[in-house]
């Protein structure tokens, strides 16, 4: 019985250990599949759930998707040269109203480098794409480093130097104070001190203030204020520049400073973040037109005196009709072609001038007025199909036919389309024409004349235009504007020969002349050559821009050479040069000469168009010094409520508006963050000085250890990892 006691009681141990090893395991089961849902991206009734214990800045996305702050982007993308790394959902915050733009305001601010950046978007490769934002003011709260960013944010002055003209007289201080007022920052000059800059002394006087006196609002005030709504500016003169110019730094809370997107506008290559080749523009003006009357016009009269023949007096300058008569009715007004009159009701012959009747229509004649002992066939004209410049100012005609100008109305149908030595006694002259157009008592005449053609051919010493060239004609006559169209090169002279080509690209009208806007050829290359090297050959990007330099000028300062640089990730800066118009005269066959060449990212999405344009460490083709470059107009249009891109002052964005006339034009995000205004574009001239905020993105599983995004809590990014 003892035995069998403890046997069942060995039995009924057993059991209540079975069940509690049950129980353990089921909570531990539950436990561990709660906490994998928690940290899983599973979607649930349609729900994103992220993980409470997510603290990556990819993750922070994701709940504000949840919150109606953020969106899933749907387009096409690719943030690294190695697609197979462009794999992740890409989220970026929305807002649909101010209000919401408010909130998110205070919500994507970031600390990395102890500067102020906002998050834009996330990228393909699990990174988050942070537009900078200015510098952060740090403090220490119970030995704990606090930061702080946004519009309350103490001022400072721009990391990088710009240049400012200071020629004249303003007010300038060895120190300052700084107020707040809004969102206004008000500097106030202390014992400020009256400095005239003149230009023969500009050197010493600079290098003066910046040692000495170096503050300034450059006005005679001593105060300045910082807002949206104001583009004063408030500088610290650091040296001499050029004449009447300073480097200076200046007071921009929200960029690195302010800078040039390029040192020139005279050329297409200047759109670009790095470039090749510069084909600088050139302008001169087109054929002019102009009309020429041979003949004059009159009402005849029964009461004037005619006659076959005149007499000279060259002791008087006077003039004399021979046997003169009259008609005795209108309908013998036809037989005094040929005549000459005095236009005279009297026989007198006291005239200067006499008149040849050449034709006559109704009641009306034309003539050839006849003046000075000079008679009617003094005046010729020689005209022809070809002629040639004998590169001596002077021009020849080949098989010409000369007429007298009282002989025009029987030979103006052959005039057309013929060069013209103007006012001359024989076939060659310095006044060569271009008739343009006839009827029967006048002309329309073009010069200087030119001859146009679509292609052309090299011998390896100089250009010739193909056989289809034709002249360029009065630019004033639509079908002569079709012309230029189509046949884009020319040597600007009647040859269609020469050592450089030249390649028209566009023409407008100016006050009745048309500017003829091209690029010079060399070598035997042509126009898509030319647009190669600017923009899309192999060998592009050799020179950097000068708002890249600035940029790599400051990562030089702030960034390089520290445990930052482990947090950048290699993703692709674009600087989208593909055109969003597909007729324009760069186009040689076919392109409109009054169309700009557009740009403004034609496909409005995150993948850039050409490898030339993919700005990045590990492309040969674009090879940034730096993982750090420009946002994109596409990127902050994703924003969509322009609050969210609002800055105090007008900064650049990598993406190309156009080329209008010779004008390289830039996309920019004016102050209240609107990047287009209606129909308009917000573009500027790429050599304005406007402000810099770079764009870096940060590496996949990023995380922050402080912070709710908030302007005076923002996210730390997390270095212990």
């Amino acid at each position: 019985m003892k035995k069998n006691k403890k046997h069942k009681w060995k039995y009924q141990i057993n059991i209540k250990k079975k069940i509690l090893v049950l129980i353990i395991l089921g909570v531990s089961l539950f436990v561990g599949l709660g906490y994998a849902i928690l940290e899983s991206n599973l979607n649930i009734f349609g729900t994103l759930e992220v993980s409470k214990y997510d603290k990556t800045l990819y993750g922070v996305f994701k709940k504000e998707v949840n919150k109606g702050y953020a969106k899933k982007y749907n387009g096409d993308h690719q943030d690294s040269m190695d697609a197979s790394k462009s794999t992740q959902d890409i989220y970026h915050f929305y807002a649909d109203t101010d209000a919401k733009g408010t909130e998110i305001l205070n919500k994507n601010n970031v600390v990395f480098a102890d500067h102020c950046w906002q998050m834009i978007r996330t990228t393909d490769t699990g990174g988050v794409r942070l537009l900078y934002n200015g510098k952060a003011e740090v403090t220490t709260v119970n030995n704990e480093i606090q930061y702080h960013c946004g519009d309350t944010r103490l001022p400072s002055l721009s990391e990088i130097k710009t240049r400012v003209y200071i020629g004249g007289t303003y007010l300038y201080a060895s120190d300052y104070t700084v107020s707040k007022s809004g969102d206004a920052t008000i500097y106030t000059l202390v014992e400020p001190q009256s400095i005239t800059v003149d230009k023969d002394n500009s050197a010493d006087q600079i290098a003066y203030i910046a040692e000495h006196y170096p503050y300034t609002c450059k006005n005679n005030t001593g105060t300045c204020t910082i807002s949206v709504s104001s583009d004063s500016s408030f500088y610290k003169i650091d040296g001499f520049y050029s004449v009447g110019y300073a480097n200076a730094y200046l007071s921009v809370n929200d960029g690195i400073g302010l800078s040039e997107y390029n040192i020139s506008y005279d050329s297409l290559a200047y759109v670009g973040y790095m470039y090749n080749k510069v084909y600088q523009v050139k302008y001169n003006y087109g054929s002019q037109p102009g009309t020429d009357k041979p003949l004059s016009n009159a009402s005849l009269s029964t009461s004037y005196w005619y006659a076959d023949s005149i007499t000279y007096d060259a002791a008087t300058s006077k003039y004399s009709l021979n046997s003169p008569y009259k008609v005795s009715s209108a309908l013998e007004y036809k037989d005094l072609v040929g005549k000459y009159t005095l236009q005279s009701t009297t026989d007198s012959s006291a005239e200067q001038s006499a008149q040849y009747i050449a034709a006559v229509e109704g009641n009306t004649y034309y003539y050839k007025g006849v003046h000075y002992g000079y008679d009617n066939d003094h005046y010729t004209y020689t005209y022809g199909d070809r002629a040639i410049n004998n590169s001596d100012g002077t021009y020849t005609i080949y098989d010409a036919t000369t007429i007298n100008v009282s002989d025009y109305p029987l030979y103006y149908n052959d005039m057309k389309n013929k060069f013209l030595c103007f006012l001359a006694e024989n076939d060659t002259c310095s006044g060569m024409r271009y008739i343009s157009d006839v009827s029967k008592y006048d002309f329309k005449y073009v010069y200087p004349v030119y001859s146009i053609s679509k292609d052309f051919t090299y011998d390896g010493n100089k250009y010739t235009l193909g056989n289809d060239k034709v002249v360029l004609s009065d630019l004033s006559v639509s079908t002569n504007l079709e012309s230029l169209n189509k046949h884009h090169y020319t040597c600007f002279n009647l040859n269609g020969e020469c050592e450089k080509l030249y390649y028209i690209f566009y023409s407008f009208s100016s006050g009745g002349s048309y500017p003829l806007f091209y690029v010079e050829l060399s070598d035997g290359k042509s126009i898509e050559d030319a647009l190669n090297e600017m923009l899309y050959d192999d060998d592009v990007n050799q020179i950097d821009s000068v708002i890249k330099t600035k940029i790599d000028e400051w990562y030089e300062k702030k960034l390089k050479n520290t445990v930052y640089e482990e947090k950048l990730d290699d993703t692709i800066y674009c600087n989208d040069r593909s055109q969003s118009a597909s007729s324009n005269g760069w186009i040689a066959n076919g392109g409109d000469t009054s169309a700009d060449i557009l740009f403004d990212s034609p496909n409005a999405n995150l993948k850039c168009s050409n490898i030339t344009d993919s700005f990045s460490l590990n492309n040969e083709k674009a090879k940034l010094k730096y993982s750090i470059g420009l946002i994109t107009k596409n990127e902050l249009d994703l924003l969509n409520e322009p609050i969210m891109r609002s800055s105090k002052k007008r900064y650049w964005t990598a993406t190309p508006h156009s080329f209008y006339r010779e004008v390289a034009l830039e996309n920019f995000v004016n102050p209240t963050g609107i990047t287009d205004d209606y129909s308009v574009k917000e573009r500027s001239v790429v050599s304005q000085q406007m402000m810099v905020r770079p764009a870096i993105s940060l590496v996949k599983g990023t995380k922050y250890s402080d912070g709710d995004g908030s302007m005076t809590n923002p996210y730390v990014v997390d270095m212990s990892e």
